[in-house]
This record gives structure tokens, C-alpha cells and sequence, in this order.
């Protein structure tokens, strides 16, 4: 009952407030306009306000854009900044003084800000213990699978990783949507930056077990900051990827995010991993998956990392987040974010009653933004949100997307999600990773010890390159660490 109660509220027009006149300007990116300017539009004919949506072509436009409109200060252009909610530049920004600070307006009725999902609020929408960007989209990795075909061969729902692998082998090769050609075992994108993504997905499990705040990108220690590469965490993660190759893609190197996606869709994967907005592509009834599909968390490991080398089997006290399996193991469990979602920054330059009207519009957009509908590429990113009644009203299958609604907010509500990577040269750790997933992927490139030594070195190199004061500062901004002090040496002359 509280759940449609508060779903109510969300949709419901309750900000008197008025801007008459009041001009705020927005920088989005094509999927996310599709969504936003519906609910700018509703918001302007409540409001008397003139909220334009202007589109560059990516999410990465809108950063670099957004990086030469804050440099502008009074002069700015944009007065909102739509993007990734773990953006690094809006991080900085945040910190140099660029971005309005919101803790206050969350403060305020209208926001029910305890209504957003507790990941999203406290590990995505904050630097330093600040609130600086409104959410609107929620973002995590999450395993999906043919509910007629475990059925069909009474298979169990994969725990851990390398359950997950031999579900992998078994289905792989057999025609699993009935058109006379052999089909995969699984299917992920393995290809471009998303393929980064995915490595983080299977990574989490064996690396972090004590929540947000122990990461898995760097190791930070009381006498500086070192790469987290060279262990038996990464090789593991590499080895689990390079099997899911053999059993979904083989040789072929080319599926994005949009293909392996379109593959599960059309009765092609027995099972895949990706993002949460994967549930749109099977609300169109002519999909062969649509009333086949179910949605399960992510695997997870019996084993994680129990100091910087070493996998080590998880307890109640190495693993406080993990749950018993049928067999009284205990799992853990990661949620790795994919992106964070997307979010709503303020220019600091924005003031007024334009300022006013922008906190307005992202405060209504966040409880009315369409993310049901199979147009909208939006995840939920309140509680009120995760309705199954919502969800089959925009078209989906009950029994398809009741799963989806549960694990999805068990998901995005995890007590041990992973923080994406929140530092200037993401970008580049980033690519990093991909260049060395793509080495293993394809065989004969590299042993799985060759990859992991050379990754180790690379990231090495990234932090003397990049300064590792400076990396390691941002490090502990990202995970709430407060920062290291530094005492330099000193010297008594005789």
C-alpha cells in the first residue's frame, strides 16, 4: 500500500510555484531529450516557465560542452547539465565551486528525498558529503535469462560466477528460439566502452565485500595509493570473461551493447548481463522473449579478495554483506553501476530566479520523467517508481517484469553497490581496461598472467603520469575517505 501511495504522489502536479517568464536553458543528449522534454513540456504549462531541452550528440558532448560553458561563469550558457551521475568533470566542478551545492533544496517537501533510491542519493548524487546533482535515472548490472528454457531443463538460477559459466556451456550451441539455427550460451557487449563495464560486473564479487568505500579500482593504504590489477581477483574476472566469449560471441568482437541486447530479444542468448534499461527492448509483444524473460541479480563469488593477492572463501566477517545459498554457502554479492544513471547539475552561476525555476524542473522531472514507457531509456530512480502495475500499463508482460521490478530495486538498493570511478583521467584508467579485456578475449593474443602483469604495469604508469597525490586525493573524494595528511620532511640546521 505504501508503494502505491507513494506512486501516486510522485505523478502528482505538487509544485504551486510558479516562473512566469523565467528562461532556463538545458544541455542533454538525444536518448535522454527523448524522456526530458515530455516533462519539460507539462512542467512549463504548469508552471508559465520556458525550459529549453538543447541536444548535443552523446552524453560525452554534453561533458566536454558543459566543461567550456562553466569556464564561462557569469557568461554560461546552460543552466542544468544533464549526464552521467559519476561524470569525473562534474566532480571537480564540484569541488573547484563550479556547481550549485543542493543539499538544501533536497531538504524541501516536493524532493521526498528519501523516496530516491539510498545508492543513488548517498554514492551518486554526492561529493564530499554534498548533494550536487538530482537524479533522474538509475543505473546498475543485472543478469537476464529465459524463464521457459530454465523451466524447459529445470535449472537453477545461477549463484556465483562460475554457475553462471557452466549455464554458459550447457545452453550454448542449441537452438533456443526454435528457427533451426544454433544459438549462444550467453550474450554481453564486448566491444567499445561498455566492454569495461561489463569486466567491473564480474570483477566486483571477488573484490570488494565491505561495501562502497572499499572500491575496486585502486588500493589506498596509509602511505599512498597502488594499482589493484596484479591479484588473483583480476585473473579470476578475466578467466570467467574469456569462457562467456567461447560460450556467446567466439571470434566475433563486434557486439555492442545494442547487439548483444537485440540477440537476447530476439530468443538468441539463453541469458545475458546488462544494464537495467535492457527491460525495454522486450515490452513490443513481437519479440520472441516477450512472457519468456525473467530478471535474477548478478552473479556473485564464494571467494573474494582477502588482501591485495588472494581469494580466500567468504565468512560472516569477510563477507558481512553476503547471503547462505541451498548449500549454506555464503555468496557475495556486488552491484557494479555501469554509469551511475543519469543525472541534473547546476551552473553556481545560475542564481535567482532562474536558479529557482532550474531546482523546480529537476525536482519535478525526478518524480515525473518517463522511465516505464519501452521509448524511454530511463531506469526508475525513486522507490514510487518500481511499480508492476506502472510497468504493465506501459506494456510489459506481468510475469516478465514483477522479477524485473524486485531485483532490480534489490539491486540498485545494495548495501555493497560499487562506485564508478570518479577521477580526471577516468577516460584513460578506463580504456586501459578495455585495450586488456580485448586482448584476452581474442586467444593467442596473451596469457591471462601476461595481460594482468602488463595491466599492473600500465596502471602504474597511469598514476606516476597523472601524479599520485592528485589521483589518490580524488580516490578518497570518490570513496568518502577522508584525505591523507601529508607531512613533509623537515630539517634542523646544526
Amino acid at each position: 500500500l505504501a508503494l502505491i501511495f507513494f506512486a501516486w504522489l510522485s505523478n502528482a502536479d505538487y509544485r504551486t510555484a510558479t516562473h512566469p517568464g523565467v528562461t532556463v536553458n538545458v544541455l542533454s543528449f538525444p536518448s535522454a531529450s527523448m524522456s526530458l522534454i515530455p516533462a519539460a513540456q507539462k512542467f512549463n504549462a504548469l508552471t508559465g516557465a520556458s525550459v529549453t531541452i538543447f541536444n548535443t550528440t552523446s552524453m560525452a558532448t554534453v561533458s566536454a560542452t558543459a566543461s567550456n560553458d562553466l569556464a564561462l561563469k557569469e557568461n554560461h550558457v546552460y543552466d542544468i547539465y544533464l549526464s552521467s551521475a559519476v561524470d569525473a568533470l562534474y566532480s571537480l566542478e564540484a569541488i573547484n565551486g563550479s556547481l550549485a551545492d543542493l543539499t538544501a533544496r533536497t531538504l524541501e517537501s516536493d524532493m521526498q528525498w528519501n523516496d530516491v533510491l539510498s545508492t543513488t542519493r548517498d554514492l551518486f548524487a554526492q561529493v564530499n558529503r554534498k548533494v550536487y546533482t538530482i537524479p533522474l535515472d538509475a543505473s546498475a548490472i543485472l543478469m537476464y535469462y529465459r524463464r521457459d528454457l530454465f523451466q524447459l531443463y529445470n535449472k537453477d538460477v545461477p549463484d556465483t560466477w562460475d554457475d553462471y559459466v557452466t549455464l554458459a556451456q550447457f545452453f550454448h550451441n542449441k537452438d533456443l528460439n526454435g528457427d533451426g539455427v544454433l544459438d549462444y550460451g550467453n550474450c554481453f557487449s564486448n566491444t567499445g566502452a561498455s566492454v569495461a563495464s561489463m569486466h567491473y560486473a564480474v570483477l566486483a564479487p571477488f573484490m570488494q565485500s565491505k561495501g562502497p568505500s572499499q572500491g575496486i579500482y585502486f588500493n589506498l593504504t596509509s602511505s599512498g595509493i597502488a594499482n589493484m590489477a596484479d591479484n588473483a581477483a583480476t585473473r579470476k574476472a578475466f578467466g570467467v570473461l574469456q569462457s562467456l566469449q567461447a560460450y556467446g560471441p567466439g571470434t566475433n568482437m563486434t557486439w555492442s551493447t545494442a547487439v548483444a541486447q537485440s540477440l537476447f530479444a530476439e530468443g538468441r542468448c539463453a541469458m545475458m548481463f546488462s544494464w537495467t534499461n535492457a527491460k525495454r527492448l522486450v515490452a513490443n509483444t513481437t519479440r520472441y522473449v516477450h512472457d519468456k524473460f525473467s530478471t535474477a541479480p548478478i552473479p556473485g563469488s564464494s571467494m573474494v579478495l582477502s588482501n591485495t593477492t588472494e581469494l580466500v572463501n567468504c565468512s560472516l566477517s569477510i563477507c558481512p554483506f553476503g547471503k547462505s545459498n541451498d548449500n549454506n554457502v555464503i555468496i557475495n554479492r556486488a552491484v557494479a553501476a555501469g554509469y551511475g544513471g543519469i543525472a541534473g547539475y547546476v551552473n553556481a552561476y545560475t542564481t535567482g530566479s532562474v536558479k529557482n525555476c532550474a531546482l523546480d524542473f529537476l525536482a519535478y522531472a525526478s518524480h515525473n520523467i518517463d522511465c516505464t514507457s519501452a521509448s524511454s531509456t530511463f531506469t526508475p530512480s525513486r522507490q514510487s517508481q518500481f511499480s508492476v502495475y506502472s510497468f504493465s500499463k506501459a506494456g510489459y508482460f506481468v510475469d516478465d517484469i514483477k522479477d524485473y521490478v524486485a531485483v532490480a530495486l534489490d539491486s540498485l538498493s545494495s548495501k555493497n553497490m560499487v562506485r564508478d570511478l570518479r577521477i580526471a583521467e577516468a577516460t584513460t584508467y578506463h580504456a586501459l581496461m578495455v585495450q586488456a579485456i580485448s586482448d584476452i578475449l581474442v586467444p593467442g593474443n596473451y596469457t591471462i598472467d601476461e595481460r594482468v602483469t602488463l595491466l599492473a604495469s600500465q596502471i602504474d604508469a597511469f598514476l606516476d603520469t597523472n601524479g599520485r597525490l592528485a589521483v589518490e586525493s580524488l580516490y578518497r573524494y570518490n570513496l568518502n575517505w577522508a584525505q591523507r595528511v601529508i607531512r613533509e620532511p623537515f630539517y634542523i640546521s646544526q
